[in-house]
């Protein structure tokens, strides 16, 4: 029984530190999101300029598009970055007494 109940902790604490590298891995997929949000509004708002507005819708929908798709994404990584953070820190927690918890149980 001794021997599961060890196998039950190593079992939490690898899974504890294999969540922590995903959100590591999560924070660093988000690196270029604003580029990739501004660049494909940019796209977007060109087009749709150009087909309204013709010639003068061009860069005015790009500059719109633009900035609608980069503050969207910045606004969405924000969010994303800050609920990462709080789940990290709440399995770091969570860890922390896990291995204040185990020496009392040996």
């Amino acid at each position: 029984l001794e021997r599961v109940e060890g196998n039950v902790e190593q079992a939490a604490v690898d899974t504890g530190e294999a969540a922590l590298q995903v959100a590591k891995a999560s924070k660093a997929s988000k690196r270029f999101s604003t580029f990739k949000g501004g660049a494909g509004g940019a796209a977007l708002g060109a087009a749709v300029g150009g087909i309204f507005l013709g010639p003068v819708g061009l860069p005015v929908g790009a500059t719109v598009g633009g900035a609608l798709g980069g503050g969207t994404a910045k606004a969405i990584k924000t969010r994303d970055k800050r609920a990462i953070n709080q789940a990290e820190a709440d399995i770091q927690s969570r860890l922390a007494l896990r291995q204040q918890a185990a020496p009392a149980a040996s």
